[in-house]
């Protein structure tokens, strides 16, 4: 990635955030807030962060009428991104180690992602959720080790999936499901490393933030978590 190009990609977002601020979409206070963060913002995975909301909304959006299309499955609105909870890459872990051992682990919601991911399951399940994350860094490294257990990596959509995972002693397999002609969001994630008798299953599924609130509560929400794979 050039200098050029992550500099079309910011102007391309604040094209976005103004677009969105004339439409009624983003307040004053929000576009502000955003305007700054993409300033900033170091990678165009990072920007693409920033916006993601408002790519999936403004398809959705009524211009002139105020609202959100009845019937789909839109936000409330733009949510407000806490400027701590964003760190620059000076700021974010460089590794992080994630384990399930003989256990189920998880990890979702938003947090700052690092550069490499080294993960170890044996007779375990591990969940690594970033579709709500936000990066600092282009490419995400994730250093595979499974045995007797499944690894799940839940990634935005148009993110860019490099396998180079080996299968030891037959018995592993890695599957890879949605995305299928999204645009390209500028992160991409190498996976590598070994499947021993496990199993590795990547998703790409939309910000849990481009749903309305009561898209995973009750009856037909328990359904709804069970498919983004909240639970």
């Amino acid at each position: 990635m050039t200098g050029h190009e992550l500099e079309d990609r910011r102007r391309e977002a604040i094209h976005q955030l103004c677009l969105a601020q004339a439409q009624g979409i983003l307040s004053v206070d929000l576009f502000e807030q955003r305007l700054t963060l993409v300033r900033e913002a170091p990678t165009p995975a990072a920007i693409g962060q920033l916006i993601a909301d408002l790519e999936v909304g403004t398809t959705k959006w009524e211009v002139g009428s105020g609202k959100w299309e009845a019937g789909r499955d839109t936000p409330d609105g733009p949510r407000e991104i806490s400027l701590e909870s964003y760190a620059p890459a000076s700021q974010a872990p460089q590794s992080l180690r994630m384990t399930a051992i003989f256990a189920s682990t998880k990890r979702r919601g938003q947090w700052v992602v690092p550069y490499e991911i080294e993960t170890k399951v044996i007779m375990g399940e591990l969940l690594i959720d970033l579709r709500d994350a936000l990066f600092t860094w282009d490419t995400l490294l994730i250093d595979v080790d499974v045995t007797l257990g499944e690894l799940k990596l839940v990634v935005p959509v148009g993110t860019r999936i490099e396998n180079e995972i080996e299968d030891f002693i037959g018995g592993g397999k890695v599957n890879m499901k949605g995305g299928h002609g999204a645009e390209p969001n500028g992160l991409v994630v190498q996976l590598f490393g070994t499947v021993r008798f496990g199993s590795v299953d990547v998703r790409q599924r939309l910000s849990t933030e481009a749903f309305p609130p009561d898209h995973f509560t009750g009856i037909k929400g328990f359904f709804n978590r069970k498919r983004e794979g909240l639970d």
